[in-house]
């Protein structure tokens, strides 16, 4: 098979050898530079999404097989499908359970890889140019852009994905020059399929191929997408499931005019571009803008004209600069569908939607500088210490990232950040009472860090339900129910509203309420096993023996490590005359470390 790859312009490297003693030292020196930079993530916590990944996720405690199967059905987690991923924490916490240190290791495990991947693929890209690999890969193992995939657990999809994207790219690379060309599509499509299983941003795969297309290849690109036909129809159905999974996370198009789409869009692009240069003011979470008057500020305004001109720039010298083209295509293929222009989430713009699309603009840089240090032009001395100052920024880029780290060691350090950056967040106010309620179980500040959140923002529903949560938990029966009316009347169908109300009702001994609460919550929620348990206990004071016994066995299944629910099930088994049924549970539960009760193990005849 003739092979159509076509070089990009090639100019002489630095050294005639690749794998030199000195390269092979500096390579090394690379991976030792990302390890200390990021080194620290080891003792960081669990923070914001983590606990629904890792720390409330039952599914993780199930049997490895049963967690697996669970998480390639159709589950979701935090409006995404992940299996890969979701096997991925179920595999660690067969070993670390929820210590977060190993969780963090992996990460940055998989982090150096990654760093060592885009080596490869850069150095395949620029014709074995190791200045230039060497250069990208360093800049992309430290930027501080990236601290926030490596530093938080609930991105360990970040760098999974990211791993099969790069070998995925690689693969299709060597398709190029092989005459198995098709053996390497073939491998690029399962490492493509490993990565959207992993990361659904992994769809923009097949238009990342285009641009390598675009830059190896002196052929048209209809000639070529015959090719990636299979790709495209993984990405679609990806795209539609991840689609369902988001459901209200999506914003609607009412929520921001055309106009406005197009603001946020363009000031997204021009914030990544910008921020590679200069990292300074980094947040967990950059919020969308206030309007002022109907309207948003200035710079929002002007960033379509801004991304227009770089647009206009790039396509005035396309002839000049096949590299300039190309870095920009790699970076907009990977980052065109979290620009926002149809909004989802709670941030305009997140530093983690960066850890590809900056390979692209890296890539720029790093030719750039090869060119002129190959070029006859310049002084040779000059050249010299040009090449040297290059590396400057890799080493500021990695003591910001090592001080940046340290922002992600709680949800306190975490949200007290954020709402210095962003003081009318009312997203990190909630936050930061979050933490104090479920980590600190310190009622009195969550109370004033949630008040302070529908200062911010009236109809903010989390804050009110908590806030109806802490008062009823103060016996504060009327204010708790104030609350909760006006939480309803934000979100009458937010589940967290059924839970905590049914709680405060049953406080109150509100049995038939609490009931109808933990039914509406069960409807949307099945498989939460402590609310199963708690309707299931009311059943049993209503003498529902049966419906109790359902509950329990519902709650003991999605739950299976709870020697308690395994305990009330056998004792309800027993009540309704299921004596084998009785005497499993009660075995199982003393296997989980329940202490028995002699009376009731007399009567079971053990």
């Amino acid at each position: 098979m003739k092979s159509n790859y076509k070089a990009a312009p090639k100019f002489e490297p630095i050294h005639s050898s690749i794998w030199t003693p000195m390269n092979v030292l500096l390579l090394a020196s690379l991976v030792l530079l990302v390890i200390w930079t990021f080194n620290p993530v080891s003792k960081l916590g669990f923070v914001w999404d983590d606990l629904e990944y890792v720390q409330t996720n039952k599914m993780l405690a199930q049997p490895l097989t049963k967690s697996i199967a669970h998480f390639f059905g159709q589950n979701y987690y935090v409006g995404n499908y992940h299996p890969i991923t979701m096997s991925s924490y179920a595999l660690i916490y067969q070993k670390a359970k929820l210590v977060p240190e190993l969780y963090h290791q992996v990460i940055l495990l998989f982090h150096v890889l990654n760093t060592l991947m885009v080596f490869w693929f850069v150095l395949i890209l620029s014709d074995k140019k190791f200045a230039v690999a060497l250069l990208v890969s360093a800049l992309f193992g430290v930027h501080p852009m990236h601290v926030e995939s490596v530093a938080w657990i609930s991105e360990l999809k970040d760098v999974l994905f990211s791993f099969f994207f790069i070998a995925g790219l690689i693969a299709y690379l060597k398709s190029y020059a092989s005459p198995k060309s098709w053996y390497y599509i073939l491998l690029s499509f399962v490492f493509f399929v490993f990565s959207v299983l992993s990361k659904p941003a992994a769809v923009c795969f097949p238009l990342v191929l285009m641009c390598l297309d675009y830059y190896k290849l002196d052929k048209p690109w209809s000639s070529t997408l015959w090719n990636k036909i299979p790709f495209f129809i993984v990405a679609l159905i990806m795209g539609l499931v991840t689609i369902k999974a988001q459901g209200k996370a999506v914003g609607t198009i009412e929520q921001y005019t055309i106009l406005e789409r197009i603001m946020l869009s363009s000031f997204a692009s021009i914030f990544y571009i910008f921020k590679l240069f200069i990292p300074t003011q980094l947040s967990a979470l950059h919020p969308f803008p206030a309007k002022t008057g109907g309207v948003f500020p200035m710079i929002f305004k002007l960033a379509p004209f801004l991304l227009a001109f770089i647009i206009f720039a790039i396509w005035y010298f396309r002839k000049q600069s096949k590299i300039l083209v190309f870095g920009f295509l790699f970076f907009f293929a990977n980052i065109l569908l979290v620009l926002q222009f149809l909004t989802v989430g709670m941030a305009v713009v997140s530093e983690r939607y960066t850890y590809m699309p900056y390979i692209g603009l890296f890539f720029i840089l790093a030719m750039g500088m090869d060119q002129y240090l190959n070029s006859k032009t310049g002084k040779l001395a000059f050249k010299s210490y040009l090449m040297y100052a290059s590396y400057i920024p890799v080493f500021l880029f990695a003591w910001l990232s090592k001080d940046r780290v340290q922002i992600w060691q709680n949800n306190k350090t975490l949200w007290t950040d954020v709402i210095k950056k962003y003081p009318e967040s009312a997203v990190a106010y909630y936050n930061l009472g979050t933490y104090y309620l479920k980590e600190k179980n310190d009622d009195d500040s969550a109370s004033a860090w949630f008040q302070k959140t529908i200062q911010k923002d009236p109809n903010h529903d989390r804050a009110l339900i908590n806030l109806g949560l802490i008062n009823g938990r103060r016996k504060n029966k009327d204010l708790a129910m104030e609350y909760f009316k006006r939480a309803e009347k934000v979100n009458p169908d937010f589940f967290e509203l059924y839970k905590n109300r049914g709680f405060v009702h049953s406080l109150f001994g509100d049995t038939d309420l609490a009931l109808a609460d933990f039914s509406k919550y069960l409807n949307l929620v099945p498989h939460d096993a402590q609310i199963l348990y708690g309707r299931g206990l009311i059943y049993q004071f209503k003498k529902e023996t049966e419906n109790a016994y359902l509950d329990f066995s519902n709650a003991a299944y999605y739950d299976a490590q709870n020697a308690n629910y395994w305990m009330t099930k056998s004792e309800t088994a027993f009540s309704l005359g299921k004596l084998e049924d009785a005497r499993a549970d009660f075995n199982k539960a003393i296997r989980l470390g329940a202490k028995p009760d002699p009376n009731f193990k007399q009567q079971l005849g053990l």
